[in-house]
């Protein structure tokens, strides 16, 4: 994460939920690397799916590291077809398709999660 002043500052998922609990956001994008990305071990499950667990309904993450770059093409494509309304389902599958045609390749390694319900149900 970020601090007021845009320096990297480490958070927890107990930490990030706590800054939103008053507010709790029906999706939630951790443009973040590996924020998708649980360890090998099983150790620990990844910051997106430990969001969804403490309630956000869902929660997109990177399973392995991104480009600052690669990410803003990515996320403002997302955003923008979200905006139009359209669900998320088919917002991201707008978002890779959009970036499809460049040297950036981003659907390997965005993961989507979810608290069992379909997600466009949540984000229309």
């Amino acid at each position: 994460m970020e601090d007021e002043t845009g320096y990297s500052k480490p958070v927890t998922p107990g930490e990030l939920w706590d800054a939103l609990a008053d507010h709790k956001p029906r999706m939630l994008f951790l443009s973040g690397c590996n924020t998708g990305k649980g360890h090998g071990d099983g150790s620990t499950e990844s910051f997106a799916y430990q969001m969804v667990e403490k309630g956000i309904p869902v929660v997109l993450g990177w399973g392995l590291q991104v480009s600052d770059s690669g990410a803003t093409l990515f996320t403002e494509k997302l955003y923008r077809a979200l905006a139009a309304g359209i669900g998320i389902g088919d917002a991201l599958q707008r978002a890779r398709k959009a970036v499809g045609d460049t040297s950036y390749h981003p659907w390997p390694l965005l993961r989507i999660f979810t608290d069992g319900t379909a997600a466009n149900a949540y984000c229309r």
